[in-house]
């Protein structure tokens, strides 16, 4: 094989294995679910912070569409204390495994994170980055 061939090779299959760099870091975990965010991808404009971010429900728990987990990209409001979601699929197994039981690939509406809960750790964690 070529070196040529071998470089091309190389640099295809890095990119194919690219979401393994992801930096995961939980942030959050709850009586129900547990929060990681893909630090790498947390980025700044302003007041406002996206990210994406998977929930993993602990034990039986399962959210309103069945799922045992989801990956979503998230928007924070850091002035006003709330956060949306852009794009969320919604997985069947933990850690987004499984099949996809529910995608929305569209901005949601603005929820408030309520002091004390995982939703206000995840937002005090991306609005001090």
């Amino acid at each position: 094989m070529g070196s040529d061939l071998r470089v091309v090779l190389t640099v295809l299959l890095l990119l194919a294995t690219a979401p393994a760099w992801a930096e995961w870091l939980r942030v959050g975990k709850g009586d129900d679910v547990a929060v990681t965010l893909d630090t790498a991808t947390l980025r700044k404009d302003g007041n406002l912070r996206r990210v994406w971010e998977q929930h993993d429900y602990q034990n039986t728990v399962r959210g309103k569409f069945g799922e045992r987990s989801l990956v979503a990209l998230a928007e924070y409001d850091c002035n006003e204390g709330r956060r949306r979601t852009h794009t969320t699929s919604a997985y069947s197994k933990p850690m987004a495994t499984g099949h996809v039981v529910y995608t929305q690939n569209s901005p949601s509406g603005w929820e408030p994170a309520a002091p004390g809960t995982v939703g206000a750790e995840v937002l005090k964690y991306v609005c001090s980055h």
